[in-house]
């Protein structure tokens, strides 16, 4: 679903000619992925946060050990190398996530901009108005007074 969401944003640049239900689909499923995507990327710098600080410390260990001759330093510093060659390429794959999340944060944040310009009275009758980014008590009135 992504992918068709950037797709038919990139491919349809006058929006007037997209059905008004599909434009405020495309709105919200922006809107979701902008979303998700900051979720993820807060997730991802503070797992990226604590992948440092296990490497920070393996360092100390294996100089220590390093300088030591007996087996159990043998022991510490092997498994301290161990630990710190997982830590660099858990922080590999985690670099790599969050430059894609950021990418489609960015991505998702450029649609709603793009969306957000569109003239939405050049739609059919299905949308009268539309209105994002509100909270608070709201009244609709409808124009058969119902």
């Amino acid at each position: 679903m992504f992918l068709f969401v950037f797709i038919v944003g990139l491919a349809t640049p006058d929006y007037s000619q997209m059905p008004s239900i599909l434009w405020v689909s495309l709105y919200f499923e922006a809107i979701k992925i902008f979303d998700e995507s900051t979720q993820n990327i807060k997730e991802l710098e503070e797992q990226i946060k604590r992948v440092r600080q296990t490497i920070a410390k393996s360092q100390p260990i294996i100089n220590a050990a390093s300088k030591r001759t007996d087996a159990e330093a043998r022991e510490a510093e092997s498994i301290a190398r161990e630990s710190l060659r997982k830590a660099e390429e858990a922080l590999r794959r985690k670099q790599a996530a969050l430059a894609g999340w950021k990418q489609k944060g960015a991505m998702a944040q450029d649609l709603l901009a793009s969306l957000r310009n569109t003239d939405i009275s050049v739609f059919d009758a299905k949308v009268k108005g539309f209105i994002s980014d509100y909270s608070g008590r709201v009244g609709i009135f409808k124009a058969n007074g119902g």
